[in-house]
């Protein structure tokens, strides 16, 4: 189920934006859902509110916010948000490659590029599906996508998974094991001190020996990590820089 937004003030051009890829996901055969808004504010209402998309097409000039203020509010919110930026402006172009932009479209050719965008960000995102974390209890099997993990913690016996949904999972494992072995897949976890785990893509700050994660909790960083820790982030971020 793709979970696609279009925020755009113009609602002409948010209908047949939203037409198109209807269109598109009924020639396809996938199931879609498709939000439209006509200012930010309430996309931003819905956001704050635990609402999240797959792919994001979105105006460059609105009243109350620009796509490209709005795309680094999403890009704070989500570590690799799919947006497309479609505007009636081609001067725009280059500067929207700066927010990392899947695409950008003009309004002039919404009917045949928007069914190219799709068709190469769903090959994109098949050839990159999600790993995921499989935790067994007693009585249950849960799996977690890699990439919703943003911090661990270590709790008796347990490990503990904090993820962008407010449920916290549990599993009766060591927090140094289930470290390693997510590190064997990938290379965005690290244990920062003997107690504590992140998910270095949603790591927002370091600060005084302290993590600031994208749901805003901290995580601490001790002292004989701390050199490590640095820059395991910054060879990552760096690494992110050119994707």
């Amino acid at each position: 189920m793709l979970k696609i937004t279009v925020i755009d003030d113009e609602k002409e051009y948010s209908e047949l934006i939203r037409q198109t890829i209807d269109n598109w996901l009924m020639e396809k055969g996938c199931q879609g859902e498709i939000d439209c808004f006509d200012n930010a504010e309430d996309f931003k209402a819905q956001i704050e509110a635990g609402r999240c998309y797959d792919i994001y097409f979105m105006d460059i000039e609105m009243p109350d916010i620009n796509g490209m203020e709005l795309a680094a509010y999403i890009r704070m919110k989500y570590d690799s948000p799919y947006i497309v930026f479609v505007t009636a402006h081609m001067e725009y172009s280059l500067k929207c490659y700066r927010y990392h932009a899947w695409q950008y479209i003009t309004k002039d050719s919404i009917r045949t590029l928007i069914p190219e965008t799709m068709d190469s960000l769903i090959h994109y995102l098949q050839a990159h599906k999600s790993n995921y974390y499989m935790i067994e209890g007693a009585n249950d099997l849960i799996r977690i996508a890699y990439d919703q993990i943003q911090y661990l913690s270590k709790e008796g016996k347990y490990t503990l998974f904090y993820t962008d949904k407010p449920e916290v999972f549990r599993e009766r494992r060591a927090l140094s094991k289930v470290i390693e072995d997510m590190q064997q897949v990938d290379d965005a976890f690290i244990m920062t001190d003997k107690s504590y785990g992140v998910n270095i893509r949603h790591v927002l700050r370091l600060k005084d020996h302290m993590l600031t994660m994208r749901n805003g909790d901290s995580v601490p960083v001790s002292l004989p990590r701390y050199q490590q820790v640095k820059k395991a982030i910054s060879d990552y971020w760096g690494r992110r820089a050119w994707k």
